[in-house]
């Protein structure tokens, strides 16, 4: 059977970034809750960041991949710190809720914000 090479999607390329990054901060991850997150910070990301990760138009520059990672890893630490306090308040909620919570401030926030 011959296959076409199709080019990855956005969102692949994107998970395949960011994965080393996430499981580099946590090391006991699952690998369903490693796809909760890179799908929730992707999810996160406006139209035009999604872009950059377009293959077909190969646009993304050294410097832009650097900010990206460095915003991956501003999400990672707010959610650490943010996730230990909720669990401290609500004991009874699953990561996945809240992930999903977080993941939402997360999106609503301005890019000043997310500057850690």
């Amino acid at each position: 059977m011959n296959r076409t090479n199709r080019p990855r999607s956005p969102y692949l390329l994107f998970a395949d970034l960011t994965r080393p990054i996430i499981k580099k901060d946590y090391n006991n991850i699952s690998f369903a809750e490693l796809g909760i997150i890179i799908s929730e910070l992707y999810n996160s990301l406006k139209p035009e960041e999604k872009l950059l990760y377009n293959t077909e138009l190969n646009i993304i520059t050294p410097l832009e991949m650097d900010y990206l990672k460095g915003r991956i890893t501003n999400y990672i630490i707010f959610l650490k710190k943010l996730k230990q306090q909720i669990k401290t308040i609500h004991p009874n909620e699953n990561d996945l809720f809240i992930n999903t919570t977080l993941s939402k401030v997360w999106g609503e926030m301005d890019m000043n914000e997310k500057i850690l």
